[in-house]
């Protein structure tokens, strides 16, 4: 029952996280509709049970789901989720992050070529 308040937490999207303030807020307003019975359900948790992996909606009331919708974070990018496999094999989380700096720093190449030429054009020419 605390799905749409968990979600908008740890939201991937910035600007849609609550910020400290809101969430008190939300909170105080919406856990006064949840019954007590519900409070004290115990749920599974374990090493392979993270706050981006499990699914928090599931088993929920439709109409619950429907209502809170908007709360819910959205999917996981694919792009993440590759990196994320690529990731779990051994000694690869030291060797992906230098290479996508090193295709960041690629990628910005060009931009930086511009900018010399703009400013070598700008150069006031020696008379």
């Amino acid at each position: 029952m605390l799905a749409p308040f968990l979600d908008r937490m740890v939201t991937r999207n910035i600007p849609m996280r609550f910020n400290a303030m809101q969430a008190l807020q939300f909170f105080e307003v919406f856990v006064v509709d949840i019954p007590g019975k519900v409070m004290d359900l115990e749920y599974a948790s374990g090493p392979d049970i993270g706050y981006d992996t499990c699914d928090r909606w599931e088993g929920l009331p439709p109409d619950f789901i429907k209502k809170w919708e908007d709360y819910r974070k959205p999917p996981i990018a694919f792009s993440t989720s590759v990196l994320r496999w690529i990731c779990s094999f051994d000694r690869m989380c030291y060797i992906v992050p230098p290479v996508r700096h090193f295709f960041l720093r690629v990628t910005l190449i060009p931009s930086r070529i511009s900018l010399f030429l703009r400013k070598l054009l700008s150069l006031p020419h020696p008379s």
